[in-house]
């Protein structure tokens, strides 16, 4: 655990499918963490995850929509993907977060060295990624069928596993001089 206290019970939570469509989800204040596939396939306007959750699997939230996803500030990553197949518009943190900040939906470090997620469902066709941005994190960028070119900064030296998979409308991205790391699939 992050937070360094004692492990609650851990009990599953588990959504029965039965009750589409989802309109809201009140969380327990125990719930420390969010499993696999626990919210297959539900659509989102918007969905704030609890202060105290503390980490999901990056699969929790499987063939989802959701429009603005809001993270709580005793979130912290796990490594790998932040999140896979589910189809986001913007991510939001809590500004008391110590390690994560949003940029116009967009999911950094708190001292912007690390791009951890650029949402797939963002319309732009082109990107300027920051400069002082140093790594983009595993499967950052993955199923952006919108953006068409990336510019990357002179101080990205490293870019993980599968950053670009899937972003099947990417025609152009240079790479700068200083990139020394390039994860496989990037």
């Amino acid at each position: 655990a992050c937070r360094g206290e004692e492990e609650p019970p851990n009990v599953p939570l588990v959504f029965d499918r039965s009750f589409l469509p989802l309109k809201r989800v009140v969380f327990p204040s125990t719930l420390r963490h969010l499993s696999s596939t626990s919210f297959f396939g539900y659509t989102f306007s918007s969905l704030t995850l609890p202060e105290g959750l503390e980490d999901f699997d990056a699969d929790c939230f499987y063939y989802c929509t959701i429009g603005t996803l809001e993270l709580p500030s005793t979130l912290c990553l796990q490594w790998g993907a932040f999140l896979k197949q589910a189809w986001v518009s913007r991510v939001e943190v809590s500004e008391a977060h110590p390690d994560l900040k949003s940029v116009d939906g967009i999911l950094y470090s708190r001292d912007g060295s690390i791009l951890y997620y650029y949402p797939n469902q963002r319309q732009d066709t082109f990107f300027e990624v920051p400069a002082g941005v140093r790594r983009i994190w595993d499967y950052a960028f993955a199923g952006n069928h919108y953006l068409q070119s990336v510019t990357l900064p002179s101080t990205l030296t490293r870019m993980d596993y599968e950053a670009f998979t899937g972003c099947t409308s990417l025609t152009s991205i240079t790479l700068p001089a200083n990139l020394t790391q390039i994860g496989e699939g990037a």
